[in-house]
């Protein structure tokens, strides 16, 4: 946290240094400007300027033209320039480009409200989804990105966050009992939560995209995932070009449900859908690493 010190008023403010250190409110005033920002209605400096005032939890007077609040705008522009760091740039065809820096996977918005509904949302990086649960999303997020479609987002949505079990308190006691507070998922029911979610703040979509989009990045780049035992996986693997369950659009992730339902490892189509996704990503991976062994065997044996 950078601490920021009001001498008149002998006060310490803290400011987040990253994303990883937002609070909730922080989370959805980022993702509210940072929508703003991608659809061209503010520009970055703009931006850096409002999230400073929203971090700082003050308000912008209108009369920032006075000699008195000279000093004030001058503090909030130098202050302002912090939020750098919660972007990355890249070059484009000789342009700089801002990108969000996706490390939102720690989940900041467990509930979300929809008048007296409330509807409960996976765990920090998707811990708790299920296979088929992961699919549906991900064409969702992929479909919204590349088309802007609300309906789409809703749908991605709709997928994560879902009604809280029946009986939940009657299951702790249950042997089949799972910490996960939402309803099992149903893709059927899907369509009925998005009509609901389609009125939600575009601040809380937006933040729940920018949250998917981190535990997707978290996957696709995490090469050293902790699966207990002192034993750790390359889910980078899954999306490396030259990965056996790599397709043109990307990961083939819908064509390796089935082609793990063949298998019968997990189960048919349905069983292997409501298997947890970290369990069949590394399941996954433990293939593909077979695969590249008998490779490396074979160009041994030829040479």
């Amino acid at each position: 946290m950078h601490s920021i010190e009001i001498a008149d008023k002998k006060q310490t403010l803290y400011y987040p240094e990253n994303g990883y250190e937002f609070t909730k409110n922080q989370f959805l005033a980022f993702s509210g400007l940072v929508f703003q920002f991608m659809g061209g209605t503010i520009s970055f400096t703009r931006l850096k300027v409002k999230l400073t005032y929203a971090f700082l939890n003050m308000a912008r007077t209108a009369n920032t033209d006075k000699d008195e609040n000279i000093p004030v705008v001058e503090n909030i522009m130098r202050i302002s320039e912090l939020n750098e760091s919660f972007f990355n740039e890249t070059r484009i065809k000789g342009k700089i480009h801002k990108q969000v820096d996706m490390v939102f996977f720690n989940q900041l918005l467990p509930v979300i409200k929809i008048g007296f509904k409330k509807y409960y949302g996976p765990s920090s990086a998707l811990t708790n989804t299920v296979y088929g649960e992961y699919i549906q999303a991900l064409t969702a997020f992929n479909d919204y990105s590349r088309t802007g479609e609300q309906h789409y987002l809703d749908t991605l949505i709709a997928t994560l966050y879902r009604p809280k079990k029946w009986f939940n308190r009657i299951r702790k006691y249950l042997s089949n009992y799972s910490s996960d507070a939402r309803r099992k998922f149903n893709p059927s029911l899907s369509p009925l939560y998005a009509k609901k979610i389609a009125k939600l703040p575009l601040s809380e979509k937006w933040a729940i995209y920018l949250f998917f989009a981190s535990c997707q990045h978290f996957i696709a780049t995490n090469e050293a995932l902790d699966i207990g035992g002192g034993n750790t996986i390359n889910l980078t693997l899954l999306f490396n070009q030259e990965s056996t369950v790599e397709s043109s659009k990307g990961i083939g992730i819908v064509g390796t449900l089935y082609s793990l339902a063949e298998t019968r490892v997990f189960g048919n189509v349905k069983e292997t859908s409501e298997q947890n996704t970290y369990d069949v990503l590394a399941f996954l991976v433990n293939q593909i690493e077979k695969i590249n062994e008998l490779k490396r065997n074979q160009k041994n044996v030829a040479s």
